[in-house]
């Protein structure tokens, strides 16, 4: 027999004992992102960076490495990796050089020289994930995403 009652807890309040009390939770978020995450934000920075190396780039491809250099900069200031903050400026200043270059066709490119200052960028910011906390790196890139929507 199928019941009609609701629950007698208030959504809401639902959400807040799933995120904030609920001790589960709590003892995931302490994890390291699983693996298939890690490699889908790797995947989606070096096919960003592959396509700005080619001319072909879009401004979402822009948008997507801007996001990883917001995510890494708010980590490195949360104590995960904060001596690559250097590395990471630089590959912000790559970012904002492509951004500015103009082109005809709306596509965005790189140099050679900012192809490899980006590349070292992603492969710092993977080994960043790979320590900080799951619930640190979710914070990071929404902050990341709404700080590189404002560049």
């Amino acid at each position: 027999m199928k019941s009609n009652r609701k629950s007698r807890i208030d959504p809401q309040m639902r959400k807040m004992l799933t995120l904030a009390g609920n001790p589960i939770w709590k003892a995931i978020a302490k994890e390291p992102l699983h693996n298939d995450i890690r490699i889908g934000i790797a995947l989606t920075c070096r096919e960003s960076l592959y396509r700005l190396s080619l001319g072909d780039g879009t401004a979402d491809d822009i948008e997507d490495l801007f996001s990883a250099v917001h995510t890494a900069l708010i980590l490195a200031e949360r104590g995960y990796g904060p001596e690559i903050m250097d590395q990471i400026n630089l590959a912000k200043q790559s970012l904002q050089n492509a951004k500015d270059r103009p082109s005809s066709t709306r596509t965005f490119k790189v140099d050679s020289q900012d192809v490899i200052v980006i590349s070292e960028f992603i492969e710092l910011h993977e080994m960043q994930i790979d320590i900080a906390e799951k619930s640190e790196v979710i914070s990071a890139m929404t902050s990341g995403m709404k700080r590189a929507r404002i560049t």
